[in-house]
């Protein structure tokens, strides 16, 4: 499989083991299939993606600004399911920001 422009971060099978998930630092993650090796269709985000889990179809991402992102993937990680060029690839279903609580330091001043 040849694609990502950076190095890969996470690398997933679907539970079907018909497809891969990836996520890379060039700010994509990508379906493959897993027996032909083909790219089914692609993420792009505007962030390096440090974190991928995949389960029932949908798939969680984190991303370097500390966002989570969930698509609705299902009908590209069945193994009959076919990208067809005019689709839109996977739909987000949410996106979230995470911010860490401001940690005490031992001066007694809050920290970012």
């Amino acid at each position: 499989m040849r694609g990502h422009a950076d190095g890969v971060t996470s690398a997933v099978f679907s539970s079907s083991r018909a497809r891969i998930v990836t996520a890379s630092d060039d700010r994509t993650t990508r379906i493959w299939d897993a027996e032909t090796g083909q790219e089914i269709t692609r993420i792009a985000l505007d962030a390096a993606v440090t974190a991928l889990a995949v389960h029932d179809g949908d798939i969680a991402l984190g991303d370097a600004l500390g966002r989570i992102h969930v698509f609705e993937a299902e009908e590209f990680m069945r193994e009959e399911g076919r990208f067809v060029s005019g689709d839109k690839g996977p739909r987000i279903a949410t996106s979230a920001v995470l911010r860490r609580p401001p940690i005490e330091g031992t001066c007694g001043k809050r920290l970012p």
